[in-house]
């Protein structure tokens, strides 16, 4: 096994297949040819891959709707866990985030986790759950993560499936 650490959102291009573990779990695919990004962050992997001189521009992917909001976004000051069947909820008044400890618990990615803070953010602008969503998404493309690792995280999430072997399928 390789390692690879990162400070900064890095591109790369796989020569080979590339299977990249995040704290020992899969954490992406990359088939032979693929050009991906990867988040700052400590992985190991198994393959060939080199480094490429910026990231993969995904910037024609972002597009965030208008707001529907227009109040002072307020950080994250209080995250508390407890029983929530929202599985995450924020209080847009005052920062406080209530995540279901049991639905925390399973998420061993901390994309996972990243999605669903994100999207809970999504709603100091948003009043739809769509574009909340979508703005969580954005916020991914825009740190390194790849538009199949989001697409596929967004799925497992709404489905009930966030656990890292759901991936497995849609990151190749």
């Amino acid at each position: 096994m390789n390692h690879l650490n990162l400070d900064i959102k890095r591109g790369l291009k796989a020569f080979t297949k590339c299977n990249i573990y995040e704290n020992g779990i899969l954490f992406y695919i990359a088939l032979p040819k693929t050009e991906f990004n990867l988040p700052a962050g400590q992985y190991t992997y198994e393959g060939d891959a080199s480094f490429l001189p910026k990231p993969v521009d995904f910037s024609h992917l972002i597009i965030y709707p208008k707001r529907q909001k227009n109040i002072k976004v307020l950080p994250f000051n209080k995250i508390e866990f407890g029983n929530n069947p929202n599985k995450c909820s924020v209080w847009v008044e005052s920062g406080r985030i209530l995540w279901d400890i049991d639905f925390y618990k399973k998420l061993k990615l901390r994309l996972f986790k990243y999605f669903i803070l994100l999207h809970e953010k999504g709603h100091f602008f948003y009043f739809n759950e769509e574009f909340c969503d979508q703005y969580a998404k954005n916020k991914l493309l825009e740190a390194g993560y790849n538009p199949s690792q989001i697409w596929a995280i967004s799925k497992a999430i709404l489905t009930g499936e966030a656990r890292p072997e759901s991936l497995k399928l849609h990151l190749i």
